[in-house]
């Protein structure tokens, strides 16, 4: 047996020639390696070695060229009269190998990941899984005793190797552990792949085109003194400039966890990015991952941080193709997070986290050796709060992480953290504005805004809210859904403004740039809009109403009223809508809120309202692990013989939006035209995909059936699928959806 006869890979030219195929001994060692390098970055680079070396030994078998053969329709097929086209496995022998070679406390570790490397993470033994769980496939495949004598010799000596590194064996750390090793064996094994098709059919691989964290700094640097420069000497500009100055002497500090808790209004977008900047600077870390609970932020800070380094140095990250049952070329076309900076959303990165598939986890292991900044922290949702708190904890004492909790209202984790070990490091987390004093004066400073609370409960009909809105020249107007934002629109005058999540990203861009000239015009201004422009969105209206909903969310509409301080006072009113927000933690957020008022502890909104409010919010939880999933990823609570991780069922469980309720569709508005034609020729590569997440529009799937039988909607490629053109898009409103029985908003932006 030698690798160097079998094949790995093969693929034809643009003449439909066939090309030299990849030998599978030249797959392996350049996935070995890849896979190494990737695994270095949290000090685990033989373990990544081993699994790339050994990953598609499954391949060296006679049964499963002939099938890749015949498959595939390349020459030279031997044996035709043993062949049927019924899938051959490969990657369960690569585990039966470990299996056989490792000890029994670690055999299962490389296991999981080899086994999975193409159909995802399996459950060990789990009745939901039938055939399909890890223990029923190595008991039923029968090995081959030559490819593991074969193989077997080339493995020992990497066995020896280990025993130099970490294996984190303790709780759920074990999980996220054989997840970042996953994530390293996918994204090395697809780039040694797409390296090959490229080479052979003169095609190009995605150029490397990032900076360095150290110049990118150097240009925010330079930014600031430009922004410093030209900024007008206020009261508020002052207090940013304190900020942003608090921020970076702290990005000095030990790496662990940061609190940043600054009121709206204050800056901390740019404050936090610096601090992530010159913190990487000074510990030699790669990137820094900005996550935001609003796809409308991801949007917005991506243009920011665009302004400060360069848009071509960050990639935004939000919409999702699903990575079933898609073509390799597809899947090899999904994200990586290989860019300096990253922007994301809340559900992206905290699902990506909890993921069993290929696709999702890819990206996972380029976490390490960043700083993770997660804006409007107290939006996450409570009934996950224990599993994410334990993975961020996790990622900061294993993976050289450091985690920014930026927010206007910081939620209670130090007290959260006081009854679990696990999560100690969120008790050791520095303060970067300082003592509860100072942080209280901070608070002051930015006073800007009067709260005028309801005092009745009876909702006001959008007709009656539409006449007390016409009074204002500027005035911006937060309801709950997209529905109603649509419904109070249809009730104001030509020249509204609407802004929600049923318009592109490209769209609603270019509508709040010009409602921000036109503000600064000192023109009539009106807007209705969604929780959207809540946060990230730096809008500054004299007057703003806001639908009752959770105090986070009243106070970060507030931070859109007065925001330069050039009023003595802004008012902001809050209001009952016809519709509340539903059941779970918006409500529940709702509740409080109106439990605190009729208390009378909202006379005045500051940042001590908080305290009383977060406790009270997760006093009501049912559970900050309502789903259990703690436990799936516990092995020592199943079996002694071998380590039972429930991958698939945890995954399953952590759906912050779930998957049969949200589906993304591309839209066709302005430049991307030219987009879709290249996807039509070249078909999707990561560079495409991450240009057209500026068009893409998430909506739930009885939306998307109802779009696609009223011919709406046109497949593109595979499970890419776009709106045609004509008046399925409305310049005002974006996708015209009729007729909605959920408010999607209130899940993802």
């Amino acid at each position: 047996m030698d690798e160097k006869d079998f094949i790995a890979h093969v693929t034809r030219n643009k003449s439909d020639e066939w090309c030299k195929p990849q030998s599978l001994k030249n797959h392996l060692e350049g996935t070995a390696k890849l896979t190494q390098k990737f695994a270095d970055s949290f000090d685990c680079g033989q373990w990544g070695y081993m699994l790339g070396r050994f990953h598609d030994v499954g391949k060296a078998r006679v049964e499963w060229q002939n099938y890749l053969k015949e498959k595939s329709g390349y020459p030279n097929l031997e044996d035709t009269a043993t062949l049927n086209l019924k899938t051959i496995p490969h990657a369960i022998y690569s585990a039966k190998l470990f299996q056989r070679y490792l000890d029994q406390y670690t055999r299962d570790i490389p296991s999981y990941i080899t086994a999975g490397h193409h159909a995802g993470l399996h459950d060990f033994n789990a009745v939901n899984e039938g055939q399909g769980s890890l223990y029923h496939q190595m008991r039923t495949c029968l090995g081959d005793e030559t490819l593991e004598k074969y193989f077997g010799v080339l493995l020992k000596p990497f066995i020896e190797k280990l025993e130099d590194e970490k294996i984190y064996l303790k709780d759920n750390g074990l999980a996220l552990w054989i997840r970042m090793l996953f994530s390293c064996l996918v994204d090395a094994d697809w780039l040694d792949t797409e390296r090959y098709m490229a080479e052979r059919i003169g095609g190009e691989l995605l150029p490397n085109k990032f900076s360095k964290v150290d110049l990118l700094y150097s240009k925010y640097e330079a930014f600031i003194s430009d922004m410093e420069a030209k900024a007008l000497n206020t009261r508020i500009n002052t207090k940013r400039r304190e900020i942003r100055v608090r921020c970076e002497a702290a990005a000095g500090k030990p790496q662990g966890i940061f609190n940043l808790c600054v009121p709206t209004g204050g800056g901390k977008t740019i404050s936090s990015f610096g601090f992530a900047l010159k913190h990487c600077v000074k510990h030699k870390l790669d990137r820094v991952i900005y996550v935001s609970p609003f796809i409308s932020i991801t949007e917005q800070t991506a243009d920011s941080f665009g302004k400060i380094i360069g848009r071509d140095q960050v990639v935004e990250h939000h919409s999702n193709v699903k990575d079933e049952d898609l073509s390799e070329k597809l899947k090899r076309a999904q994200e990586n997070w290989d860019a300096p900076v990253i922007t994301t959303s809340s559900v992206q990165f905290f699902e990506s986290l909890f993921a069993a598939r290929p696709g999702r986890c890819r990206k996972l292991h380029n976490i390490a050796r960043s700083v993770v900044i997660i804006d409007e922290a107290q939006m996450i949702p409570i009934e996950y709060m224990s599993p994410i708190l334990e993975v961020l904890a996790s990622l900061v004492n294993n993976y050289h992480v450091s985690v920014v909790i930026s927010t206007a209202t910081q939620p209670a984790f130090k007290k959260l953290a006081e009854k679990s070990s696990r999560l100690d490091v969120f008790e050791k987390a520095l303060d970067m504005m300082g003592t509860q004093e100072e942080l209280s004066e901070l608070f002051r400073q930015f006073e800007r805004t009067e709260f005028h609370f309801p005092q009745r409960d009876d909702p006001m009909t959008f007709d009656a809210l539409a006449e007390e809105l016409m009074t204002y020249n500027q005035v911006l107007c937060i309801v709950n859904d997209r529905k109603s934002c649509k419904a109070l629109h249809e009730t104001m005058p030509l020249g509204t403004y609407h802004l929600s999540g049923l318009m592109c990203g490209q769209h609603r861009s270019e509508k709040i740039i010009e409602i921000k000239n036109a503000l600064k015009k000192n023109q009539t201004v009106r807007v209705i809009s969604t929780s959207l422009v809540e946060a990230g969105v730096d809008l500054d209206f004299p007057a703003v109403y806001r639908a009752y909903a959770g105090l986070d969310s009243i106070v970060q509409a507030g931070g859109r009223c007065n925001r330069e301080g050039y009023l003595e006072k802004g008012d902001v009113y809050v209001f009952h809508q016809e519709k509340k927000p539903p059941k779970g933690l918006l409500r529940k957020a709702y509740d409080v809120t109106l439990a605190l008022q009729k208390m009378d502890m909202l006379g005045r909104v500051d940042e001590k309202s908080f305290e009383p409010y977060y406790q009270e919010l997760y006093k009501r939880a049912i559970s900050l692990d309502a789903k259990g999933i703690l436990d799936d990823l516990n092995p020592q609570l199943r079996s002694k013989q071998h380590l039972d991780i429930a991958f698939r069922k945890a995954s399953q469980k952590f759906k912050m939006v779930e998957d049969n309720q949200q589906r993304t569709i591309f839209v066709r508005y302005r430049n991307s035209k030219e987009l879709f034609d290249k996807l039509k020729i070249l078909g999707p590569t990561r560079e495409l995909l991450r240009n057209l997440q500026r068009y893409s529009v998430n909506v739930y799937e009885e939306d998307f059936n109802m779009l696609y039988e009223s011919g709406a909607l046109e497949c593109f490629y595979e499970d890419i699928w776009t709106l045609r053109e004509g008046e399925f898009y409305s310049d005002v409103l974006g996708v015209r959806v009729e007729d909605f029985s959920r408010d999607p908003d209130l899940f993802i932006l």
